[in-house]
């Protein structure tokens, strides 16, 4: 069974749906569709991208239970034209964080269990153009993982 995966749609899954100011923000996987149409927030074009995944054997192993550690990368974008405000992609990822911790640990008929997720990097980048400025908050999150044979 590939963790990756499983843990990549139970964020997706955890995230689809999330309003800002009444307003639905696209998730991506991977990368930015450059065809999506954006939605403007505040003169802003706001989305969400799920990226960067990694798996790798915990260091500890429990007789009977085959432990994996899964980290998942969840940035949240606001891009204006010249300069904007941090607020929106600060505000977006307070929600994101929030529906994480609220979902992600029940355990599935698929036999991969949540141990515990942990926000291990919450980072604000600001990356700036001629034309644009766009702040991204980029949260790390770590799920420790437990697999089991039914």
């Amino acid at each position: 069974m590939d963790v990756t995966k499983e843990i990549r749609t139970r964020y997706f899954q955890a995230l689809k749906g999330l309003t800002y100011q009444g307003v639905a923000i696209p998730i991506f996987v991977g990368f930015l569709d450059d065809s999506a149409s954006l939605p403007i927030i505040n003169g802003g074009e706001v989305y969400i991208v799920i990226q960067d995944q990694q798996a790798y054997d915990s260091a500890s192993q429990a007789y009977c239970v085959y432990g994996v550690t899964s980290d998942i990368t969840i940035r949240v974008v606001s891009k204006f034209m010249k300069k904007g405000t941090t607020s929106i992609a600060e505000d977006i990822a307070m929600e994101v964080d929030n529906r994480i911790r609220g979902t992600i640990k029940k355990r599935d008929e698929n036999v991969i269990g949540v141990g515990r997720v942990r926000l291990s990097v919450n980072r604000l980048l600001v990356e700036n153009s001629d034309t644009h400025t766009a702040y991204s908050k980029v949260l790390i999150y770590q799920n420790d993982l437990y697999l089991t044979n039914n």
